[in-house]
């Protein structure tokens, strides 16, 4: 037996309720996964972070990033992608899943590499004292909630392992 208001007629039937563009299609969401969000320009991110001596600070970003570059006052700093990178296990002290930042010229203009990589947060630590961290990011349609944890990801929170063999 056929159905009398057809397969598609479901969507454009009013007798359900209001009718919508997209009737119950199920659009995909704006999620970390979806490629169409990392194909269009991103939404500018500029952010300046100040450091005193030692100090460490977590940069929460609403959006999930579809690139990034830091720059410096000419002071290094250094970049994690969780806090373990930056600090290690427990106990362990350093972590050794964090970059420097280093700029040869004082001032936010000697920007570094754009790195087209997708986060929700960076964890950064002054080295050298008084450091100013600037963030330029481009940022995706999506909600910094909707990025899963990737503190435990080798390379991210954990060390990756390292064979000293020579082939």
């Amino acid at each position: 037996m056929s159905n009398p208001n057809g397969y598609y007629d479901r969507d454009r039937n009013l007798s359900g309720g209001t009718r919508t563009s997209a009737g119950t299609m199920n659009h995909a969401y704006s999620h970390h996964g979806n490629v169409a969000e990392y194909q269009a320009s991103g939404f500018p991110l500029v952010q300046k972070v100040t450091l005193t001596t030692g100090q460490e600070a977590v940069v929460n970003f609403p959006f999930v990033t579809q690139w990034i570059s830091f720059a410096t006052n000419g002071n290094d700093a250094y970049v994690a992608f969780s806090e373990s990178g930056q600090e290690g296990q427990v106990g362990s002290g350093e972590g050794t899943n964090y970059f420097p930042i280093q700029t040869a010229a004082t001032g936010a203009g000697n920007a570094g590499p754009i790195f087209r990589i997708k986060c929700n947060k960076v964890f950064l630590k002054d080295v050298t004292g008084a450091s100013v961290v600037y963030i330029i990011a481009g940022l995706t349609n999506v909600p910094a909630s909707e990025f899963p944890d990737i503190s435990s990801l080798v390379g991210v929170g954990t060390t990756c392992t390292i064979s000293n063999t020579v082939r």
